[in-house]
């Protein structure tokens, strides 16, 4: 494996974990807090919404009474 595969391989991966990360800020941390049985907050309720999500349905789906 040259050098520079290596390197496209490693770009790749931070790209992935990006990718895992901003799904575990938001809409991750939403459906965790949501199967406890609480409400998320009022500021990622926005930030859901900003990103395009429809809350309501999320909500509805995974909130565990």
């Amino acid at each position: 494996m040259e050098q520079s595969d290596w390197v496209d391989k490693l770009i790749e991966k931070e790209d992935e974990m990006e990718a895992i990360e901003e799904y575990r800020s938001a809409l991750g941390q939403a459906v965790s807090i949501w199967q406890r049985g609480n409400h998320i907050p009022l500021t990622m309720y926005h930030e859901l919404l900003e990103a395009g999500y429809d809350v309501q349905l999320l909500e509805s789906r995974y909130f565990t009474h």
